[in-house]
């Protein structure tokens, strides 16, 4: 989990340091901030669905 929220980290410091040159649009800095978004809350989901399992009783 800790690998896919380093990997968009570093997908938008990318994209914010492309953008800064003007070698690539905003509009992926915004893709990219979205796709962080998404990844946190899959990321949530994620953590939420292992502690319902570990805690589970039949």
């Amino acid at each position: 989990m800790v690998l896919i929220l380093g990997s968009g980290l570093a997908y938008l410091i990318i994209d914010v340091v492309y953008s800064l040159k003007g070698v690539i649009s905003y509009i992926y800095l915004g893709d990219a901030a979205l796709q962080i978004l998404f990844m946190g809350i899959w990321v949530f989901w994620l953590i939420k669905i292992r502690f319902r399992l570990r805690f589970k009783h039949y």
